[in-house]
């Protein structure tokens, strides 16, 4: 097995470029198809090229958000306390690789911004305890299986193809109209083969492990490195301001959370409207709210993340 993925390893680094270089490639693909099978002229297509550059700036600003709005959640403190809890559950080296994987798939249905995030933090949380537990796991290989669960995220609620063609205004509706998810990601194929993915990928991950011999563990001078709170630092009580203070505000904090579900509530209770990508984001910006505590403390860590 290890060696038939190496030739695959050794493909990937040799004849894949960065995904910059992809882009730019499929762009002149594209080019060419277009004149040479669709029948447009050169500077016809070329217009229309550099005319829609910007079309799709508000749907990468909606992704960006995804992804903005998945790491804040990730890195609140309940939910990082929730991933090293279970990374203590970890007492064998087959179940380390199995646990990470399966715990990304899982967060990867939910949004692949906040299963991104996961990923790193169950690997690191997963290989400590196991260094410390004296559990021999490869860590190298425990990172790939992490993030190897990250694959079924576009079949996952974030999927955002699908979400992004159920959203009115979206930069294909001229051709495709308007596509609800229950047409895309809710199909009953889309999440059986999601479901197939989730309950077999953690256990090729674990297949992959290495001969005893091979084995690098968790840094040891990571060990005394304390994992950070996505708390805010404690302020001294002399420089709490009344800015600061409505910064801490809990009741401001869930005032605006009850209007957001409020809001969440007529959009899919009373107007019985679908998910789209922008409901999407805006459910994931008060979900992050509500665990983090209070308005700073959500700041801090998208200033974190930057």
């Amino acid at each position: 097995m290890n060696r038939f993925v190496d030739r695959f390893v050794r493909f990937f680094m040799r004849w894949i470029p960065d995904s910059f270089v992809i882009a730019i490639i499929l762009t002149l693909v594209t080019f060419v198809l277009a004149v040479s099978v669709g029948d447009f002229g050169i500077k016809e297509t070329v217009v229309s090229w550099g005319g829609g550059f910007w079309n799709l700036l508000k749907f990468t600003n909606q992704i960006t958000l995804t992804l903005l709005f998945g790491y804040a959640l990730a890195n609140t403190s309940p939910v990082r306390r929730m991933l090293l809890h279970v990374a203590g559950w970890v007492n064998r080296p087959v179940s380390a690789y199995i646990m990470v994987s399966l715990v990304t798939g899982i967060c990867a249905l939910v949004s692949w911004g906040l299963a991104l995030i996961t990923a790193g933090i169950i690997a690191r949380a997963v290989g400590e305890a196991c260094r410390r537990k004296g559990v021999r796991v490869h860590y190298p290989l425990l990172v790939a299986a992490s993030f190897s669960g990250f694959v079924v995220w576009h079949q996952g609620l974030s999927g955002s193809i699908g979400l992004a063609l159920a959203t009115p205004g979206h930069f294909l509706e001229h051709i495709t109209g308007i596509i609800p998810i229950g047409e895309t990601l809710f199909t009953t194929w889309n999440i059986t083969l999601a479901l197939v993915v989730l309950a077999t990928m953690p256990f090729v991950m674990a297949a992959l492990r290495p001969a005893d011999n091979e084995v690098v563990e968790f840094p040891e001078e990571l060990l005394s490195i304390n994992d950070t709170s996505a708390d805010a630092a404690e302020i001294p009580a002399e420089d709490v301001t009344p800015a600061v203070r409505l910064e801490q505000s809990g009741l401001l904090n869930y005032t605006i959370i009850f209007a957001g579900l409020v809001y969440l509530w007529i959009h899919f209770i009373e107007d019985g409207k679908g998910l789209t990508l922008d409901i999407f984001n805006f459910a994931f910006l008060f979900a992050g709210l509500a665990l983090a505590g209070s308005p700073r403390k959500y700041l801090q860590i998208i200033i974190d993340g930057g």
